[in-house]
């Protein structure tokens, strides 16, 4: 699938690092940031002259009134002809206006648009601009929004709910995380943004000084440039402030350290009558930082921040300074604030399930292949989170639940998974099978509730048009926190597991340890599944336990008879052979371990057998 990713001048790594997937970027010669997880083209326009200060101003005039946008990427149409996606930011943009015309020649299959925008019939302010906006707007597929402000502004502009998508943007919560404060009493307010009179920084200057006159060891750490710089700076010197408050540049690469040495975060934004703030990416920051918010509530500010922040009236710096009073003398509350803020930025705005969010969008676009994941679970809360997230790239996640007695069906939900409840009757096999005809998509991908998808697997089951009907899957096994690479789990390892395979396309068979038997030669992927196995030793008997009391029940349906030389010799070879044939000592204790109970396993079948106790 090849995607490409237009964002011409304003390109920068806050948005990216959420695309951190296998795209192509394109942008103009000297965009915000280059500092991206994808590769990027850079291509000239005519938004890189307005860097030049003094020709900022009549570019924006021409262009608006001529072309409808300055941000033309000169050769973009040679690049992206051809993508299974195209992904450009808001459709007023010139570049947008670019990939939509290949759009309407069939030149590409799929157009996707961000829209940041949350005031409807915004950016129609001359007829030029109006009309490549509304052009573009006509040749999208999928919307998506990083708000419901945002979707909200779209459904107002006549777009239906179905081209929709909201997805919340997130941060790194490993780049961006709390932080022991240095014991010290100096609180430290911070400000991050541009410094124009709609981010509040004024605002927040007059707050301050009423904050100094009643706090002495408080300062003001301003992190950011713009117009207002000079004036801020002539405030600082007027006032006296110079070792009170401080304006620093600094690059996204230093901001984690920043907010972690600061007590609060404080980003008053204001509304214009064509502006508000659309998200606010320094409040996901500051939440997954730790530390409180006081804001003015205003644009999409409340629903980012919800209740990790206090809130001013919109142009009141007396309710700002009381806030700030609020926070630095009531410890608790502050502490509270960012808890809440961190537990609400894992929750929501985790970078790493915005990429899943986001991809999954492209593949459902992307119609060659849609793929169900399907996981068998009973009394699996430990690990049934992990094994949904690893499978979060498929289009639809079932989980088919025997009668569980633990979280698993909460914490399964809670994770985006389908729960479907269904008891297993004994049978894996028939379980399996039922599954399958539960899943609305052709392809179907099965993953135990201890397993979890390794990258490389997932990109190979991204790939569209394979041949075959199914394919098996390498399986790496993991024990006592170990890779087991020989012994008992070698097969799995080398040959694979069918796990992957359309529906009606064969069938599970064996009531335990079942397999599934494809009407066709299966294929093999090299990605690999990689299973964490019995978390403990006692944990690892109960299984075997189980299993070999299922296994011998089939068994005896069978007609299979067990001898006393059997019982006695069949267990020991097969230790020989898993554990000295098959290199299981070269996997230290836990092969030894592994290779043992195995064969235990084997001893119990037969016992259980001979004897006609399956308890």
């Amino acid at each position: 699938m090849k995607i490409s990713f237009v964002r011409g001048a304003y390109l920068n790594n806050f948005e990216g690092q959420n695309y951190a997937l296998p795209i192509t970027g394109y942008s103009s010669l000297f965009p915000l940031d280059t500092n991206v997880p994808f590769p990027l083209v850079k291509l000239p326009s005519i938004a890189d002259l307005q860097k030049i200060a003094f020709l900022n101003k009549p570019i924006k005039y021409i262009a608006n009134r001529t072309l409808g946008d300055s941000q033309i990427l000169f050769g973009l149409e040679n690049y992206i002809r051809g993508s299974d996606i195209v992904h450009v930011a808001d459709p007023h943009y010139y570049y947008s206006y670019q990939a939509a015309r290949l759009k309407a020649e069939g030149a590409i299959k799929k157009l996707v648009s961000t829209w940041w925008e949350t005031i409807p019939f915004n950016n129609e302010s001359t007829p030029a601009k109006k009309r490549i906006k509304r052009y573009v707007m006509s040749q999208v597929d999928m919307f998506i929004c990083y708000t419901e402000r945002a979707k909200n502004c779209l459904i107002a502009e006549g777009v239906t709910e179905e081209r929709i998508k909201v997805i919340p943007l997130g941060v790194d919560l490993e780049y961006f995380k709390p932080a022991k404060k240095n014991e010290s009493n100096r609180f430290t307010i911070l400000f991050v943004g541009r410094l124009i009179e709609e981010k509040g920084i004024l605002d927040l200057y007059e707050a301050f000084k009423m904050v100094s006159q009643n706090e002495q060891q408080v300062m003001l750490r301003i992190v950011g440039a713009g117009p207002l710089e000079n004036r801020v700076q002539k405030l600082i010197q007027k006032d006296g402030f110079q070792n009170r408050v401080i304006i620093e540049h600094k690059s996204y690469k230093e901001m984690p350290s920043v907010f972690q040495q600061a007590d609060i975060l404080c980003v008053p934004s204001k509304n214009t009558k064509t502006w508000e703030e659309q998200y606010g990416m320094v409040f996901v920051e500051a939440m997954a930082s730790g530390i409180p918010i006081i804001s003015y509530a205003t644009g999409s500010i409340p629903r980012v921040v919800g209740n990790a922040g206090l809130f001013a009236k919109e142009n009141n710096s007396n309710e700002l300074f009381a806030l700030i009073i609020q926070i630095i003398r009531a410890k608790d509350l502050s502490a509270k604030l960012g808890t809440i803020g961190r537990e609400r930025a894992e929750k929501v705005f985790d970078t790493r399930k915005t990429r899943n969010e986001i991809y999954k969008l492209y593949k459902t676009l992307d119609t060659k292949m849609n793929i169900t994941a399907i996981i068998l679970a009973k009394n699996e809360e430990n690990v049934i989170k992990k094994a949904i997230q690893s499978v979060s790239f498929c289009d639809e996640i079932l989980v088919i639940d025997d009668e569980s007695t633990d979280s698993t069906g909460i914490t399964a939900r809670e994770t985006g998974a389908t729960v479907l409840s269904h008891s297993l009757h004994k049978n894996f096999a028939e379980q399996r099978n039922w599954a399958m005809e539960q899943a609305k998509n052709e392809w179907v991908l099965f993953v135990d509730a201890d397993e979890e998808v390794g990258e490389e697997l997932k990109s190979e089951l991204l790939k569209s048009n394979l041949p075959l009907s199914s394919y098996s899957i390498p399986r790496r096994d993991y024990f006592w926190n170990r890779e087991l690479k020989h012994g008992e789990t070698l097969k799995a390892r080398t040959q694979g597991i069918v796990r992957f395979m359309k529906k009606n396309s064969g069938v599970w068979r064996r009531e335990v340890h079942e397999e599934y038997t494809p009407v066709e030669a299966a294929g093999k992927l090299t990605g690999f599944i990689n299973h964490y196995s019995h978390e403990s030793l006692s944990s690892f008997i109960e299984d075997i336990n189980r299993y070999s009391s299922l296994r011998a029940i089939e068994l005896e349906k069978k007609g299979k008879r067990v001898s006393i030389f059997e019982l006695m010799f069949y267990p020991f070879g097969k230790f020989m052979y898993t554990y000295f044939l098959l290199g299981g000592f070269l996997d230290g204790p836990a092969g030894f371990a592994y290779s043992f109970v195995m064969s235990f396993h084997s001893f119990l079948v037969r016992a259980k057998l001979l004897t006609k106790s399956y308890v």
